[in-house]
């Protein structure tokens, strides 16, 4: 499990199985990896232009996937 966590939050954007939505959201955002997104809360996400909740579905979605939907912070 260790392992896919790493390599899932090593991936850049174009790599993650998203919508377009969110991998335009990190690339326009300069989020380079999902460990640099996951740094935010679902909050600041939420509050940031171009990320709404059909990409916090997604993210979220994915994140569960990979058994690693806990790095999910709410606030």
């Amino acid at each position: 499990m260790i392992e896919t966590q790493a390599h899932i939050l090593q991936q850049s954007p174009e790599q993650l199985s998203v919508i377009p939505e969110l991998i335009v959201f990190m690339q326009q955002s300069g989020y380079e990896d999902l460990e640099a997104l996951l740094r935010h809360t679902t909050g600041e996400l939420l509050d940031q232009e171009g990320f709404g909740y059909r990409c916090l579905l997604s993210l979220y979605q994915l994140l569960q996937e990979h058994q690693c939907a806990h790095l999910l912070r709410q606030g």
